[in-house]
């Protein structure tokens, strides 16, 4: 059976060791996906679906920050997601390791 659609959707960020932001993404369990990306960073799939995200998870010693920005309706995700990324990669430099806007 299917999980029922959550109501809402976090928009975060993984952090690097100085507080950078290095990836936007969005998740109904902001901190359960960032423990996801931290455990699947050497799985083959994972690698093959975004290379510079798993390559810096891969040199870090210690699984990333996260934060937060923003908490939406489950039907405004994708945008968030994209203005968040957009926004972000233009203010970081195009640092993020993001592959898409949103």
């Amino acid at each position: 059976m299917a999980e029922p659609r959550p109501e809402t959707v976090s928009i975060y960020a993984l952090l690097d060791e100085q507080r950078q932001i290095r990836y936007v993404g969005q998740s109904k369990d902001p901190k359960k996906r960032a423990r996801a990306h931290w455990n699947q960073r050497r799985q083959a799939g994972y690698v093959q679906g975004n290379p510079r995200l798993a390559a810096w998870l891969q040199g870090l010693e210690d699984a990333p920050d996260f934060f937060v920005f923003e908490v939406i309706s489950y039907d405004q995700r994708y945008e968030a997601e994209e203005y968040w990324t957009d926004l972000l990669n233009d203010v970081c430099g195009g640092q993020l390791l993001n592959i898409f806007s949103g």
